[in-house]
């Protein structure tokens, strides 16, 4: 069953201290603990559930990692139930409730984050200025813009819907051009994930006023070619894609480079993707070796099983001779695509291919590629 969560954000504007303006529940304590409540007198059983306990990475009775767990509340009198977590990492967190067995959304919160048609609950937690909850929190500082963009798709047969972030001061009609970085999203996702899962456009803002990353284009597509948008921005779903995303991508690539204010060398373009996004740049960056002079693979979907056919050993062959300025893989230690990923790394080393790697820790999920973004974004151009 789906599930229709609504969501809460709060914004810690000290150490453990929420934003008066915005803070209900949950609340965060002195310790670093966050207690939740949940006024429902007629309940039976309430289970908080989401990604706030340590073994929301490594569930024992499934043996896999995840992204989210649950666990009992406790009702503490006059129908009030609550919940105070272990001290937490500065990040941000997702939830829900479980009331009776049926999730629920928290109704003293009222923001929300979306996981293509799923909603959850979020709060970012910080404990000081400068830590990664204070880095992805809204901040009085130059502001990018943000459209959500169609674009024609020949290949694909349909306008296409892609979201696009341009700096502060940018100008469509001033003389500066810009780098731009192709970001693409995992298999349960779409075009407006990035930002809304891993805080993007926050974290571009606060890099580039920092002077921590360069001032860029970001362009963060929709990787799935049977519809043409996020759930309830489009109006076509097919039963299956009539093309692969590295076929279509050059219809991407084509309308940024008409319609943007961007530098059009390999030198000023990037690609990276999560998961799925991963395969896909993956793949686009073999069948274009010379366009991109950065490229990032987060948890990829990598296709390695075709080791000896000739033709990708000619692809990867045409990469390595290209130069990428950076090739970069990162994955977290118990991922469920880390063999694979391993299977790719042996294969490169193999053939002399030049690279970087980092492992973290974790599985597959968000909490890790939230943190590789600005890692990432550090290294381009």
């Amino acid at each position: 069953m789906k599930r229709l969560i609504f969501v809460i954000m709060f914004l810690l504007s000290g150490a453990f201290a929420l934003d008066a303006q915005t803070q209900k529940n949950p609340v965060a304590n002195e310790d670093g603990t966050v207690t939740f409540t949940l006024y429902a007198p007629k309940a039976v059983t309430v289970k908080l559930a989401g990604n706030v306990f340590p073994q929301c990475f490594y569930n024992a009775s499934k043996e896999e990692w995840t992204e989210t767990a649950q666990v009992d509340m406790v009702e503490t009198g006059n129908g009030v139930w609550t919940y105070t977590t272990a001290p937490l990492d500065p990040d941000m967190y997702l939830y829900h409730f479980i009331v009776n067995g049926t999730p629920m959304p928290d109704p003293q919160n009222f923001q929300q984050v979306r996981d293509t048609d799923e909603w959850q609950n979020y709060f970012i937690f910080s404990k000081e200025k400068g830590d990664f909850g204070d880095q992805i929190s809204n901040a009085t500082i130059p502001h990018g813009s943000v459209s959500h963009v169609w674009y024609d798709s020949k290949l694909a047969g349909m306008a296409r819907r892609m979201t696009v972030y341009t700096p502060a001061g940018y100008s469509a009609t001033s003389g500066t051009r810009y780098p731009v970085f192709y970001l693409l999203h995992g298999s349960g996702n779409d075009e407006d994930t990035w930002a809304e899962q891993a805080r993007a456009i926050q974290t571009f803002d606060r890099m580039i006023a920092a002077g921590e990353c360069k001032p860029m284009i970001v362009v963060m597509t929709n990787g799935h070619l049977y519809r043409d948008a996020a759930p309830g921005a489009g109006s076509i779903l097919l039963d299956k894609p009539v093309c692969e995303m590295e076929d279509c991508f050059m219809d991407v690539v084509n309308y940024v480079e008409k319609n943007y204010r961007v530098r059009k060398d390999k030198a000023s373009r990037a690609i990276a993707g999560l998961s799925m996004g991963g395969g896909h740049t993956f793949r686009i960056t073999l069948k274009y070796p010379d366009m991109f002079g950065y490229i990032g693979l987060f948890s990829a979907g990598v296709r390695v099983k075709d080791f000896e056919d000739p033709e990708f050993q000619k692809s990867v062959e045409r990469l390595a001779a290209a130069k990428p300025y950076l090739y970069h893989i990162q994955i977290g230690e118990n991922d469920f695509l880390y063999d694979i990923n391993k299977d790719y790394r042996n294969y490169l080393d193999s053939k002399g291919f030049d690279y970087s790697y980092k492992e973290t820790h974790g599985g597959h999920v968000w909490r890790n590629w939230r943190h590789y973004l600005p890692e990432f974004c550090q290294k381009l151009f």
